[in-house]
C-alpha cells in the first residue's frame, strides 16, 4: 500500500467530512453528535500559515487527515484531529502524520504539543507513547457552542 502525506486541498473536503463522520475517533461524545468542522472552516484552515491540515492519499482516496493547530501566542501546538481510514490502519500513515505535525510546529517555534485522546482509543495511546508523549491525568472535556 502507498500513499503519501500532504496538505489537503479544498476540491477533498467532501471527503474528509464524510471521512470524519463515519470515524469513530470523532463519531460521537457521551452519545452526542460531535459537530465536525463545518466545510467553511475547514477551507480556512486550509489556506491558515497556523495550520497543517494533512491528508494522506492512495492514488485518489483520501486515506487518513490530520488536522494541527499552532497558537501562536502561546507558543504551543494541538493535534485537533487525526483519522485514518479502516484498511489504511497499521501501515504508518498516523506515525508519518505525526511527525510532520511536530515538524510543522517546531519550524512555527513552538515549544510544546497537546493532543486529546479518549481513554479507550489504545491505538492511538499506543502511537503516542511511541513517540515519546506523556500521558496526563483524567479530566473532563467542557465546551459551549453557539
Amino acid at each position: 500500500m502507498e500513499f503519501i502525506i500532504r496538505p489537503a486541498h479544498i476540491g477533498e473536503l467532501d471527503d474528509i467530512i464524510a471521512l470524519a463522520a463515519d470515524a469513530p475517533e470523532i463519531a460521537d461524545f457521551e452519545n452526542e453528535a460531535y459537530n465536525f468542522f463545518s466545510k467553511e472552516r475547514l477551507e480556512i484552515m486550509c489556506t491558515s500559515p497556523d495550520v497543517a491540515f494533512l491528508v494522506a492519499a492512495d492514488g485518489n482516496k483520501i486515506a487518513g487527515f490530520c488536522i494541527v493547530l499552532f497558537h501562536r501566542a502561546a507558543g504551543m501546538g494541538y493535534l485537533v484531529d487525526m483519522v485514518v481510514r479502516d484498511g489504511f490502519r497499521k501501515t504508518g500513515i498516523g506515525r508519518q502524520f505525526l511527525k510532520q505535525a511536530v515538524a510543522f510546529l517546531q519550524k512555527q517555534g513552538a515549544d510544546e504539543i497537546w493532543a486529546i485522546v479518549h481513554e479507550e482509543n489504545k491505538p492511538a495511546l499506543d502511537l503516542f507513547e511511541k513517540e515519546n508523549f506523556q500521558t496526563g491525568r483524567k479530566f473532563f472535556f467542557v465546551g459551549k457552542s453557539w
